[in-house]
């Protein structure tokens, strides 16, 4: 059973901003950047648990006084994400784009990936290409899971 007052640090906390900043603002070379301000990352980060509710997040070094009492269990983690975040924008699809995400991470161009028959033309044919069955059958897979 987790306590209702804690602390917890993590190497990165992504706090997803109510308002999203609007992509075409940004430098398409600037993609740390862009990613960092839209999903709100906070490295180092401390989250401090008051209550049973969040009472305030922010970086580690910046904790507030009570959030730094030696009596308060600390837990450390890796990554810390909001729980209904999905890494898909939507439940239906078709298709699998895993292998792109790893080209992006090593600093492939989206523009590459799609000159070489992956990105969003990919997908979108995969869609075409499946039944309505299937693509109902998989939507409702998908969305009991998500809920569960």
């Amino acid at each position: 059973m987790t306590p209702d007052n804690f602390v917890v640090r993590a190497a990165e906390a992504l706090t997803m901003p109510r308002s999203a900043p609007r992509l075409a603002h940004y430098d398409p070379t600037a993609i740390d950047d862009r990613d960092r301000e839209i999903t709100g990352l906070i490295e180092d980060a401390g989250i401090w648990v008051r209550g049973g509710e969040i009472a305030w997040v922010g970086p580690w070094n910046e904790r507030p006084k009570g959030a730094r009492n030696e009596r308060i269990p600390l837990m450390e983690t890796g990554v810390v994400t909001p729980g209904w975040i999905d890494c898909h924008t939507h439940s239906l699809f078709a298709g699998d784009r895993s292998d792109e995400y790893v080209l992006r991470n090593a600093g492939r161009p989206y523009v590459e990936i799609l000159e070489a028959g992956g990105g969003i033309l990919n997908t979108v044919d995969a869609v075409r290409a499946t039944s309505k069955k299937a693509l109902t059958d998989t939507l409702r897979d998908r969305v009991f899971e998500f809920v569960k």
